[in-house]
């Protein structure tokens, strides 16, 4: 049964390579940094009963030796080669199934990286469980791009609580996080005076949500836009921070910013000052800004 199985899984790789793209064309973008290929690890095995098993763009993202080791409760591993993670899978009718990532670690060395990964089993995207495991993986970089090598998976249980202890782990050393906190902010300065995108964006997370000084609430969006159409345009920006706040993997910005507003932005000559709080978390091993809000105090 396991030799069916296994042929039949070739033929399918094999029939997917005559027919039209590559699997290198589909996947490209899946293996291009570490985070898209570990966004692909959980992407490939989550889904609804209804949608196709993505075996072969599961392989693509891993090598062609990659090991994965399973521990059970007792702290006992078991190893076995890719193909053979897919037999029970394909032995099982498909139901929904999604594997929900909470937290994520990486250290890179060179063209070496290691990322720690808790996830969450759920049968509902938006509803948690309290199901949960931690992954170690391990990648390497070669031929312009990135490959998972091995991967090892313990699941929490009554024996161990290791993914609370991850989760609650605080590797952040707090002086160190207001200096990162700080200079993000400076980079805010710099990208906005320089109207420059690519800055701005990568300190932007993606589900940003700006209360603005015009009195609307924006999302990420909205604001690349207005900086990309001049609606953000300033010939001096000024900033005084009062205090930055860390809780957790959340850093607070308070403070007093000075703004001389030109071209499209409205008051275009005037001198605004504005109160302002940036709201900063850490994830994926750099501090993204999630949220902001700025109020005129005085427009001279």
């Amino acid at each position: 049964m396991n030799k069916i199985i296994l042929t039949s899984l070739s033929i399918i790789f094999a029939f997917s390579s005559i027919s039209g793209q590559t699997t290198e064309q589909k996947y490209a973008k899946d293996v291009k940094s570490i985070d898209a290929i570990i966004n692909a690890y959980y992407d490939v095995v989550s889904g609804s009963s209804s949608d196709p098993w993505e075996f072969e763009r599961d392989k693509y993202i891993h090598s062609g030796y990659a090991v994965i080791t399973r521990l059970d409760e007792n702290g006992k591993a078991e190893s076995h080669a890719l193909e053979a993670e897919y037999i029970p899978i394909a032995l099982s009718p498909k139901e929904d199934f999604y594997e929900k990532e909470l937290k994520r670690k990486v250290s890179k060395n060179g063209n070496i990286a290691q990322v720690w990964s808790a996830f969450e089993i759920r049968t509902d995207p938006e509803i948690e469980s309290n199901i949960r495991g931690l992954n170690s993986i391990q990648l390497h970089y070669e031929n312009g791009r990135w490959w998972i090598d091995s991967w090892t998976c313990e699941m929490e249980s009554e024996k161990n609580s290791l993914v609370t202890e991850f989760m609650t782990n605080d590797d952040l050393n707090k002086s160190s996080a207001v200096d990162e906190i700080r200079k993000m902010e400076q980079l805010q300065v710099q990208g906005i005076l320089e109207k420059d995108s690519i800055i701005i964006r990568e300190i932007l997370a993606d589900d940003l949500i700006v209360n603005a000084p015009s009195n609307s609430v924006v999302d990420l969006n909205m604001a690349m836009e207005a900086l990309k159409l001049g609606y953000i345009d300033y010939t001096s920006y000024e900033q005084k921070i009062d205090e930055i706040r860390i809780i957790e993997n959340i850093g607070i910005v308070m403070g007093l910013e000075t703004v001389m507003p030109t071209g499209l932005t409205g008051k275009a000559g005037t001198t605004e000052k504005r109160r302002f709080t940036d709201i900063w978390m850490y994830k994926n091993s750099q501090w993204v800004m999630i949220a902001r809000q700025a109020t005129n105090i005085s427009i001279d």
